[in-house]
């Protein structure tokens, strides 16, 4: 990284060179569930220091789970308003809506392994996630 001529870095010039909608895209391609995605492609700078550093932590909590080599998968939770508003209204479910909930089940219970690893590995701090 260029110092300017105090020997400071200059971190304002390589930050404003980023191209953040880039990273945000890039980001968002990764992402399993369209809210996820939408919540990735909205991020903006953190107000704070300590926002920013408490975003880091969990950017690498995040990190520490995908390498225990489960990544649960959420894209069930784009289905899931269709099918849910059907069963608060006591609807019968359609077969496809009922593979819908299947899927939705699947996915959680990944997720629910994941969490059990964390507890065992004595992540705690990362449930929040």
């Amino acid at each position: 990284m260029p110092a300017d001529s105090n020997g400071v870095l200059n971190f304002e010039r390589n930050v404003n060179s980023l191209d953040w909608i880039e990273i945000l895209t890039r980001m968002s391609q990764s992402a399993t569930s369209d809210v996820a995605r939408e919540k990735l492609l909205n991020l903006s700078s953190c107000p704070s220091e300590t926002e920013a550093l408490d975003s880091v932590e969990n950017i690498f909590g995040a990190a520490e789970i995908l390498s225990l080599g489960v990544r649960p998968h959420m894209s069930s939770l784009n289905l899931f308003p269709t099918w849910i508003s059907r069963l608060r209204k006591k609807a019968q479910l359609k077969i496809l809506e009922i593979r819908d909930v299947r899927h939705f089940c699947l996915e959680t219970y990944a997720l629910q392994e994941v969490l059990q690893k964390l507890r065992l590995l004595g992540l705690k701090k990362y449930y929040k996630l």
